[in-house]
């Protein structure tokens, strides 16, 4: 008997994956910060230049991931984490009147997963 390979439809994301999209999240607001002041500023180093098109690049894509989450609660818990607030701390000072502080650190974890698969997908990673 022969075995029987199955093979993935779309390419799942694997631990190095999920550690460079936490990364890429926790940078979010300071590549948001890159695009906005090296757009306007006229000659840049190159370093500069290359921050900003790293920005250019991935800023897209990740805004992209975190509109493909499904879950309301998720979306929400990620946005503040990684979008608005910037800390954990916040995050779950936030949302610990109606949600335990494991149960975030949940619904933190299923969204970078998602993020990351959808980073996958899109050749982010």
């Amino acid at each position: 008997m022969e075995a029987v390979m199955q093979m993935e439809l779309f390419p799942s994301a694997v631990s190095e994956d999920f550690k460079q999209t936490k990364k890429h999240l926790e940078d979010y607001r300071l590549m948001q910060r890159h695009l906005k002041v090296y757009s306007q500023k006229p000659n840049l180093s190159p370093k500069e230049q290359e921050l900003l098109d790293k920005a250019k690049r991935l800023l897209p894509e990740i805004d992209t991931a975190f509109e493909l989450i499904m879950d309301d609660e998720v979306y929400k818990i990620l946005t503040h984490r990684y979008k608005t607030a910037g800390k954990h701390k916040d995050t779950v000072a936030r949302y610990m009147s109606s949600t335990s502080i494991p149960t975030i650190n949940r619904r933190i974890d299923a969204g970078i997963q998602t993020i990351a698969n959808s980073l996958k997908i899109a050749g982010v990673l």
